[in-house]
């Protein structure tokens, strides 16, 4: 820019100061070097949202998403759905807006001011900056008006995120996938609300992590391996249990309803505890979390389960759990408390650095697509943080939830007992044209581990189930090669290459196939009825 004066100068010494008007010489420069923004500051967001545009009312450059802008342009559609409806209904919202590189600090807060709002969240992993308390009138002036000039990339109201089992989903699952015990719906929180509640206020204190260095280690003897429950030996991660690799040293991240630590197949495991629930600790007052938490990294207990005892355990029983609460008591959170959750386990690993850490995630919406925040905020985790994340295709039959369609994601289908995709499992391919979804398959019908507030187990269906058991098998890979860790692309292609394919599935139910701990561990070749003479090549080479 230190050449700009002798460019002004020449123009000036050929033309007469009154044939111009130096506003448009300014004008003409002011709009060149946003383009060199454009080009120089994350050009792949914009990309990203191109690439995904039928999702978005484009509005003086800028990317709102759809239902979003529906919602805060004052529109009296009926969207079919509670969350919507009551969102819709509310004067303040909650706002993610997305920059194509994150302003300074006195900026964002000028747009607070603007917008009426407070800032709950800034995010510098994928610029964005989450606003509270949205004034909905000043933000549809903000974008009609204003938001061009603050370089903003891309606007999502503050979505419902959920645990895939709903009580009462639009379809019911197939009778032999819905298991005896109702799914655990109580909410026994007994807390009050703090005084002055308001909705999006976010954790009325500052959040409390809890860290604890040691977990306890249990050695898993022959007879529970050979005795263990029927969905740990549908992925072979008894064989692995023999070879005496249990996920010793790994960390499994646990973002959901919390974690009831009492628990006997949890009680030590939990290495550090955080809740992004406004008005809740990081206890799980569900049991959606603990649940989850008990089938990835639980000790293993005994059941009499069918008239047999059996043992069941989590599929990496030796890990140890990393507790972020980003659902509540009611089993619902929002597009915020995921963005936070993700963000706290990339500090928590910038903190530990030699620690291998994985994240599962049974949670989605069906209000995403695979530009959205958390889906970005997801692949930042695996491509800049070298973090795996695991998560659940979802309950919806015929679609797939985000953030399963985010691309780096390791998004999971759930199978019977036969190995069969349940039939309420989402099915692919998706909307993400990069990559076709679900990417494997693993248990999720009928599975049984920890009940929340209790020393009981019961068990759940769902796509939830089945996304801990691959974060435990991706636990067990790391324990037993550390050259894996950092390396997240290669254990999704890992854990594909060697699935169990069934040929009578489509791919767009199973993915690649029934995750295969034993298989993977030893980077054997795919399993299938069909002789598949390229499988030895993809297990050893990393084919995808």
């Amino acid at each position: 820019m230190r050449f700009f004066p002798i460019f002004l100068i020449l123009i000036l010494a050929v033309y007469p100061v009154a044939a111009f008007d130096l506003s448009d010489i300014f004008k003409s420069i002011d709009e060149f070097i946003k383009r060199l923004n454009n080009l120089f500051y994350h050009s792949d967001i914009i990309e990203n949202l191109e690439l995904f545009k039928a999702n978005y009312e484009i509005i003086n450059g800028v990317y709102v998403e759809k239902t979003s802008w529906s919602i805060i342009s004052g529109s009296s559609v009926d969207f079919g759905d509670p969350d919507l409806n009551a969102l819709a209904a509310q004067s303040e919202l909650g706002v993610i807006i997305q920059f194509k590189r994150i302003p300074d600090l006195d900026v964002i807060h000028r747009i607070a001011e603007l917008l009426g709002a407070e800032v709950d969240h800034i995010d510098k992993g994928i610029n964005a900056v989450i606003f509270k308390l949205v004034d909905k009138p000043k933000l549809k002036q903000f974008i009609l008006e204003e938001a061009n000039q603050f370089d903003v990339a891309s606007i999502w109201l503050d979505f419902a995120t959920r645990v895939p089992e709903r009580p009462n989903p639009p379809r019911q699952p197939d009778p032999h996938e819905i298991p005896e015990c109702p799914p655990d719906n109580r909410t026994n929180n007994t807390m009050e609300r703090h005084p002055g509640y308001r909705p999006w206020v976010g954790n009325p204190h500052v959040p409390v992590c809890v860290e604890n260095k040691t977990v306890k280690e249990v050695i898993i003897e022959r007879k529970q391996a050979e005795n263990s429950c029927w969905n740990d030996k549908l992925i072979s991660a008894h064989d692995v249990w023999l070879e005496n690799i249990t996920g010793r040293n790994v960390v499994i991240a646990i973002l959901d309803t919390g974690v009831d630590e009492n628990h006997p197949m949890l009680k030590g495991k939990v290495i550090g505890s955080i809740s992004f629930v406004e008005g809740e600790d990081p206890h799980d007052y569900h049991g959606h979390g603990t649940h989850c938490a008990g089938i990835a990294a639980g000790y293993p207990v005994q059941i009499n389960k069918d008239g047999r005892l059996v043992w069941v355990s989590g599929v990496a029983p030796n890990a140890a759990i990393l507790n972020v609460k980003v659902l509540g008591k009611n089993g619902g959170g929002s597009l915020s408390s995921v963005i936070k959750g993700l963000d706290y386990v990339a500090q928590w690993h910038d903190k530990h650095p030699d620690v291998p850490i994985v994240v599962s995630m049974s949670l989605g919406t069906p209000f995403g697509n695979p530009s959205d925040p958390v889906c970005q905020k997801v692949n930042w985790l695996v491509k800049e943080k070298r973090i795996p994340v695991v998560v659940a295709a979802g309950n919806e039959f015929i679609v797939i939830d985000s953030p399963g369609l985010a691309t780096y994601a390791i998004t999971v289908a759930a199978v019977d007992q036969d190995g069969k995709v349940a039939s309420f499992s989402g099915k692919g391919p998706g909307t993400n044209y990069e990559d076709i979804k679900p990417d494997i398959a693993a248990p999720g019908v009928k599975i049984p581990s920890a009940r929340a507030n209790t020393r009981e187990l019961i068990e759940m269906s769902g796509t939830s189930m089945a996304t801990p058991h691959v974060a435990g098998v991706i636990a067990l890979l790391l324990e037993s090669d550390l050259s894996l860790k950092d390396k997240p692309e290669r254990i999704k292609e890992l854990l594909q290459a060697t699935a169990k394919d069934d040929p009578a599935q489509p791919e767009i139910w199973e993915g690649a196939g029934v995750v295969d701990a034993y298989a993977a561990v030893k980077k054997l070749p795919k399993r299938s009825n069909v002789f598949d003479p390229l499988g030895w090549v993809k297990a050893l080479f990393g084919g995808g």
